[in-house]
Formats: C-alpha cells, structure tokens, sequence
C-alpha cells in the first residue's frame, strides 16, 4: 500500500519512493524530514473530489454552491461525509461554504456509503469515474480538492547521512527524467 511507503520513509526504513501527491499530502506532509524530488511524473494522474448521490434531494445539485445552499444541514442535522483523506476535510468545506458538516473515516468503499445510508456525500480518489457511476454518484462543480499524480520522494536525513543515496537519488532522477523528455 502506498500509505506504507511515506510511513517507512519516515521511520527510517526506506530512503526513496513513489507514491501519488495525495498520499504524499495525507501521511508525509508537514514532516521536515520527507520531500518530494519529482512532483510531475506523468502517471497515475486523479483527483481528489466530492461526489453526491445521482438522485434524491442531490438530483439538480451540480456544484458545492448548491450543496452549501441547501437548506437541510443544519448544527443538528448537517451533511454527512465520507472520506478516506483526513488533511483536507474541514478547510475546504469552510471555504466552499459549508458550515455544519462530520466526517467518518473509512479506509476503502467510501462510495458505498450514500446508499447504504451512512453518508449524503463521499470525499474520494478519483481517476475515470466508473466506481462513481457503478454506485450512482456524481462529481460536482468545485468539489475538486486536489489533482494528483505520481511524485518521486525521498527522506531529507536519508540523502544527508546515509552513504550512496544521494547518488542514487540523482542517477534516479536522471533517468526519470529521460524518459519524460524520451515520451
């Protein structure tokens, strides 16, 4: 899993790897230690977005405007999402409007929560949006709260104190980047 990749980084038991920017952001962002080499390798490319049910009281929702418009969430009663990214939740809602929101965290399978009632929306990856439409949602306008791809990431103290893997670390990237240019 990718998620394990930035823990080993972080613990020390690995020196370099490759993971998408939105892991990267969920589980190495604000470590002084971890950085990203590459942040543009042309693969894997998603998106992290909001999607809401296809129907229902979602059926001519088309934006977070209109989400954050709607007069049923309330302190008491607010939108219910579910996400399997935590760093982004609370800050994007607020900027798009949306005041009385909670969040359940699920590793996996967020896009069956509408309509198994636990959640109004879900807060996940996204690449060609067939999972989406199999359960019956849909993107809306605005609710992208992150493009990501593939970056290539390496522990600072690593490439400082570890003998080899800074040069290894170029002669990586040396070759990334040929074939990028080569492409």
């Amino acid at each position: 899993r990718p998620k394990y990749i930035t823990r080993k980084l972080l613990s020390g038991d690995l020196d370099l790897g490759i993971v998408g920017l939105d892991t990267f952001n969920e589980h190495g962002q604000g470590s002084e230690d971890l950085i990203i080499i590459h942040e543009a390798l042309e693969y894997g490319d998603c998106h992290l977005s909001v999607a809401i049910p296809q129907y229902g009281i979602f059926e001519n929702v088309n934006s977070m405007d209109k989400l954050a418009k709607m007069p049923q969430w309330t302190e008491e009663k607010p939108l219910r999402v579910a996400i399997g990214f935590t760093y982004v939740r609370p800050k994007f809602m607020k900027e798009n409007g949306l005041k009385h929101v909670t969040f359940s965290t699920a590793d996996g399978a967020q896009e069956a929560a509408p309509a198994m009632g636990i959640a109004d929306a879900i807060l996940d990856i996204v690449s060609n949006g067939t999972t989406l439409r199999e359960n019956n949602l849909k993107e809306i306008k605005g609710g992208v709260v992150l493009e990501s791809q593939v970056v290539f990431i390496a522990s600072r103290k690593s490439m400082i104190q570890q003998k080899g893997v800074l040069e290894t670390t170029q002669e990586m990237l040396e070759r990334l980047e040929a074939h990028l240019r080569a492409i």
